[in-house]
């Protein structure tokens, strides 16, 4: 894998709001832009990855680019 410069962890507390409500329509929109195949793949590659998360290098490694 290649060197990667991030080396802090998300706070899930601080960046996520777990109230368990959902906007609809905000939520509808923000996936509206995952609706092109090449967001589509990252986002995939990146929710696979998991917290740890994954370098530009590798991501573009597996995605063949």
């Amino acid at each position: 894998m290649a060197a990667c410069f991030a080396t802090q962890q998300f706070a899930p507390g601080y960046y996520f709001d777990y109230s368990e409500n959902m906007d609809i329509e905000l939520a509808t929109n923000s996936l509206k832009a995952l609706a092109h195949e090449p967001r589509l793949r990252i986002f995939r590659c990146l929710v696979q990855a998991g917290p740890e998360g994954l370098c530009v290098a590798d991501l573009a490694t597996q995605l063949n680019a």
